[in-house]
């Protein structure tokens, strides 16, 4: 269980990934639901698109809109 916050996982992510040769984004959009919260390009110039979740418990919880940007 952790007593981080999102936005305190993101600051961690983007202090650890500052360093390399990636170009990465917050995205935040409050209209569409289910949009990732990072959008990153790695060193093959493949984009990802992450969801940061923060687990209350053993296992993080897994809203219906993640599965719809997923499947398209």
């Amino acid at each position: 269980m952790s007593n981080q916050s999102e936005a305190n996982f993101w600051k961690s992510i983007k202090a650890g990934l500052s360093n390399t040769d990636t170009c990465f984004t917050r995205i935040e959009n409050t209209s569409a639901l289910g949009t990732p919260d990072l959008l990153l390009l790695d060193r093959n110039k493949s984009f990802h698109l992450i969801e940061l979740k923060i687990a209350k418990g053993n296992k993080p919880v897994i809203w219906p809109d993640f599965l719809k940007v997923l499947e398209t």
